[in-house]
C-alpha cells in the first residue's frame, strides 16, 4: 500500500531515524517501523516480531492504520486484498 512505499521513501530521505527501523524477525513495537515487505506481528502474546506480509492464498489481517497486527500480517504488494481472512 501507499503507506509502506511512503515509509520506504521517507526512510531513504532521512525522515525516519534509522534506530526505529526493524528487519524481519527482529523485535518491534508501536514506536518502531518494520522494513518494507514486513509487518510487526503479535501472536499468542509472544514477543512482537517483524514478519513477512501475506502472499496470495495466505491468511491475513485487513490493512489498518496500526503499527502492530495480531495473528496475521496484511497482504503484500501485488498479493491481492484481504477478503474473509485470505489474500485474494
Amino acid at each position: 500500500g501507499p503507506t509502506q512505499l511512503w515509509l520506504a521513501s521517507a526512510f531513504h530521505h532521512g525522515l525516519i531515524p534509522v534506530q526505529k527501523l526493524r528487519h524481519k524477525d527482529q523485535l518491534c513495537n508501536e514506536q518502531t517501523i518494520c522494513a518494507e515487505g514486513t509487518c510487526c506481528l503479535e501472536v499468542n502474546n509472544s514477543p512482537r516480531l517483524c514478519k513477512a506480509l501475506g502472499k496470495r492464498g495466505d491468511l491475513c489481517s485487513p490493512r489498518m492504520l496500526t503499527n502492530v497486527y495480531v495473528d496475521f500480517c496484511p497482504c503484500g504488494v501485488n498479493q491481492g486484498t484481504c477478503q474473509r481472512g485470505y489474500c485474494v
